[in-house]
């Protein structure tokens, strides 16, 4: 990279779309004592930059498997897919494409992207579980460096309600 320092101001939210949202509820329950479940959640953070629109995309995949303590069958399952549209201004600074026609992009602008994404899913999520059997349910905050150097990931949850 060159000696341009990325400033998170830079960076505009445009839209936010939820593309997926489903809830499967195989154990008929109204609420859900989370102590006695085991909570898996799986996501995967996708982003592609496109340089001439200034453009960075995101697309969120997140599943959340629940399943009682020391069974394998799984009770309850989430899926969320959300994408995100973030304007760049000055984006050619900071995204240099190769002869492949990928496009390596500058570390600092990349997990402000993936924080932005993950913190504003967890919040969408949040809402979207209130009043359903997953009621409560929170993600878990996660580091920027697995966001950046891992986008897809399985994380155990340890709920709280």
């Amino acid at each position: 990279m060159d000696e341009h320092i990325f400033n998170i101001e830079l960076i505009s939210l445009d839209s936010i779309n939820i593309l997926n949202a489903t809830l499967q509820n195989d154990a008929g329950l109204t609420t859900m004592e989370y102590l006695g479940y085991d909570i898996n959640f799986q996501y995967q953070l996708v982003p592609s930059v496109s340089i001439t629109s200034k453009r960075i995309r995101v697309v969120a995949d997140y599943e959340i498997r629940a399943s009682k303590k020391g069974s394998d069958v799984v009770d309850i399952k989430s899926q969320y897919k959300i994408a995100f549209i973030y304007s760049v201004e000055r984006i050619a600074e900071f995204a240099f494409p190769d002869d492949d026609e990928l496009v390596t992009v500058d570390d600092e602008m990349l997990s402000s992207v993936l924080n932005i994404t993950y913190s504003t899913s967890r919040g969408i999520l949040y809402t979207r579980c209130l009043g359903t059997v997953m009621d409560g349910l929170i993600l878990p905050i996660i580091p920027t460096a697995d966001l950046l150097n891992k986008p897809t990931a399985i994380k155990q949850i340890s709920m709280k309600k």
